[in-house]
């Protein structure tokens, strides 16, 4: 069995797509083979994949128009000829683009993984962007031709019957996996000598990062020393505002890590907050609980699926509620335990191994 994936979850170089599919071919038996469709890209997670070749020889050629030349000329163009060539037996598709159904052979079985519904749940978060409208409307059409839909969890599952009535049997919930590791190998150095709160990732609006700011701010005027310390790319002009407006500019820090020292910053800090509005799995739950980290999070969508009793929970869209079960965490340290064992217990329901099978058994079914 050979399963071909396309290269549009590895336009970027670090994402949870990415990771997720990186991570779970790792586990693959010699049995199934996979090919991915991509040439050329900066992505961190394929290049731990030991049967991907790629030509890199372009990183350090800045051109203007490099990202369009590389993504919608070699690469997709790449993919086409693979995807023509019909040297598989499924297409398993790892973004919302339809492009390869234009060039799946009729005789190849296609699968997509939705990671979530967010553009039809909570559509106020993404108004006004032609982008999001346009991703929107190529997952629905690409959900209606795959012949097989992996949901990352059951609430996802349960979005896509409800929202576009698709049939429950089309339908496959395969958990992601985590990192198989022992925090207590690692230099747990501190980067920061303050006790801190974690917010980990991208920013977008739907992950609520301005919200939780407002948040903070009261939250830092009861414990001085506090600070808020965010993963990803550098504060926007709106971020950058939004903190000074808050008077937070020497309590709020953003910080570059690569995935080895993700860990330590975890397992040091108080908290990790996941705010989010609306998600469909949550890998950093998972990281955190592998980090011994204590969780507070949202209580919508699958947060309470994924994290059960391994972490309190806050309604995202009240302020009020957010400090309160802040202030709740960073003040019982009984409980920080508490929710740090009880991560312990729940991060065993999750591998990359126990993903992958379940990947193979959905390839196996629809070969059927």
């Amino acid at each position: 069995m050979k399963i071909l994936y396309d290269y549009l979850c590895f336009q970027e170089t670090y994402g949870g797509v990415s990771k997720y599919f990186a991570n779970m071919l790792k586990q693959f038996p010699v049995d199934v083979q996979y090919e991915i469709s991509v040439k050329y890209t900066k992505n961190e997670y394929i290049k731990t994949l030991p049967k991907i070749k790629l030509n890199n020889s372009l990183d350090h050629i800045n051109i203007r128009g490099k990202w369009r030349l590389l993504n919608y000329f070699i690469n997709r163009n790449y993919s086409k000829i693979k995807l023509v060539s019909g040297n598989y037996d499924i297409y398993h598709q790892t973004h919302y683009n339809p492009f390869a159904y234009k060039y799946l052979p009729s005789t190849k079985k296609s699968i997509m993984t939705i990671h979530d519904m967010n553009f039809f749940v909570i559509p106020e978060a993404y108004k006004n962007n032609k982008t999001e409208k346009m991703l929107a409307e190529w997952q629905k059409k690409s959900a209606s031709k795959a012949n097989k839909i992996i949901a990352v969890s059951k609430n996802t599952k349960r979005d896509l019957i409800d929202i576009w009535n698709i049939p429950e049997e089309k339908i496959v919930v395969c958990y992601h996996g985590r990192d198989d590791i022992s925090i207590e190998n690692f230099d747990l150095t501190r980067k920061f000598e303050r006790p801190y709160i974690l917010f980990v990732g991208t920013r977008f609006i739907y992950k609520n990062f301005a919200k939780y700011l407002s948040a903070f701010k009261f939250i830092s005027e009861r414990n001085k020393d506090l600070i808020l310390v965010c993963t990803g790319i550098p504060f926007n002009s709106f971020e950058c505002n939004l903190i000074n407006d808050l008077r937070l500019s020497n309590r709020v820090f953003q910080i570059s890590v690569d995935e080895k020292e993700m860990p330590v910053l975890y397992h040091n800090a108080e908290i990790f907050v996941y705010p989010s509005l609306y998600e469909g799995f949550g890998l950093p739950l998972l990281e955190a609980m592998n980090a011994q980290c204590p969780i507070i999070c949202s209580n919508t969508s699958c947060f309470p699926e994924i994290c059960e009793k391994a972490a309190l929970y806050f309604d995202p869209y009240s302020i009020d509620d957010m400090v309160d079960v802040t202030a709740e965490l960073l003040n019982n340290s009984s409980l920080k335990v508490k929710l740090t064992e009880e991560g312990n217990k729940r991060k065993k329901m999750f591998s990359w191994k126990k993903c992958a099978e379940e990947h193979i058994g959905v390839y196996k079914s629809i070969m059927k």
